[in-house]
């Protein structure tokens, strides 16, 4: 039995490492296989991509990453996570980056367009205003982002350097461009890895940026649990308790879980909540029942945001028709779902092409295997269903 005071291992939504990580040994060797250049002060040959759908854990692979790095390498190899918000302009940027008074090294010019020279409340201009005289001139842009390239060149020369950009979909456009600039030049002379996750929408994003490089990159594409890794997740973080599972009760937990990261880890919890409560030392009808409860509002919660979204974008009909669709297999190739999409009532300016990457980047249609573009699955099969009942009680 679970003793009363013990916290509930498991860690729905929030990006931590769950407690079993299970059904991503594929994204692991390709992490440690870059780790092993970098301990040998040799610069992996390119940059990470780390792309799937929210909820289907990047973030908490990137955390596991992280903290492998610092448990045997803290010393020799430094990490450096950050997300768009801290970085929101270049200088941002280069603060996180450097490890050297770079204000100091700039040529005046740049300092006048920069606003380093004075205060930007001096100026009455704000961090973000003095950016965008950076953007204004090309060659003092190319100038700044020279130096990004040589602070960064210069830390990494002296201890190899990981650097994790979480929720980088939401990069800002010259930021991004400034940090893809340096990520180019640095690992031609020293250690050096850059680590881009984010949802579907990434890949916009770095199309924006001019990022040449997004075919040469390294892509990981954490995706669905299977059955079997899905139910390792579930069950062996409750062995420490002795907590066993009738058969049955699991398959129907692991079914509703759907494979996906966080409703498995929301299962989790809640059955651990519920043993806990009743005091049992074994997941039958009765706990499966109550867990189910809170597992269901959770996840109503969840649909309802996910619904508004599509809502918003104004492709509620169109998620209806595909739902349908799908309800009678279980993936779509490219040509029934170009079929699909030629055929639905759309925004009157919005093309097929638009709707389709809409819903992919919201991660409601989504590539099982993003080498088979044939591959078309449901982001969450359940949410469809959800969407096809708020539709039809609208109508």
């Amino acid at each position: 039995m679970i003793p009363q005071q013990e916290i509930s291992p498991f860690n729905p939504g929030d990006g931590i490492i769950p407690p079993e990580l299970t059904g991503r040994e594929k994204e692991q060797r390709e992490l440690k296989s870059c780790l092993a250049r970098l301990q040998q002060k040799i610069a992996p040959s390119n940059n990470v991509i780390v792309c799937s759908p929210r909820g289907n854990g990047k973030t908490a692979l990137l955390r596991w990453f992280e903290r492998f790095i610092k448990e045997d390498n803290a010393k020799t190899i430094d990490t450096l996570w950050l997300t768009p918000d801290e970085i929101p302009t270049t200088e941002l940027l280069l603060d996180q980056l450097a490890k050297s008074d770079w204000r100091a090294k700039l040529p005046t010019d740049l300092q006048i367009s920069l606003g380093a020279t004075v205060s930007p409340e001096a100026l009455g201009v704000s961090l973000g205003e003095a950016n965008l005289t950076l953007r204004a001139g090309t060659a003092q842009q190319q100038q700044f982002r020279n130096l990004v390239a040589k602070e960064l060149t210069a830390r990494c020369t002296k201890k190899p350097l990981v650097v994790i950009i979480d929720e980088a979909h939401t990069l800002d456009i010259e930021t991004g461009r400034t940090l893809l600039n340096a990520s180019q030049k640095t690992p031609a002379e020293a250690p050096f890895l850059l680590i881009l996750a984010g949802t579907p929408g990434l890949q916009k994003q770095l199309q924006r940026m001019g990022a040449t490089f997004w075919e040469r990159s390294e892509r990981l594409y954490p995706n669905l649990l299977s059955h079997r890794d899905a139910a390792k997740a579930l069950i062996k973080p409750l062995e420490k308790y002795h907590i066993t599972c009738e058969e049955d009760w699991l398959e129907t937990i692991i079914q509703d879980a759907q494979g996906y990261p966080y409703f498995v880890q929301l299962w989790g919890d809640k059955l651990f909540d519920a043993l806990k409560q009743r005091g049992q030392a074994r997941i039958d009808q009765k706990i499966t029942t109550q867990a189910r409860s809170e597992v269901g509002l959770r996840k109503k919660y969840f649909y309802r945001d996910r619904y508004y979204e599509i809502k918003e974008a104004r492709l509620a009909s169109l998620a209806t028709t595909l739902g349908t669709a799908f309800s009678g297999q279980p993936s779509l190739d490219e040509h029934q779902l170009e079929q699909l999409l030629h055929k639905a009532a759309l925004p009157p300016e919005m093309t097929p092409e638009e709707a389709e990457t809409i819903l992919h980047d919201l991660g409601y249609i989504w590539q099982g295997d993003p080498d088979n573009e044939s591959n078309w699955i449901p982001g969450i099969p359940s949410l469809m269903k959800y969407i096809e009942q708020r539709v039809t009680q609208s109508e």
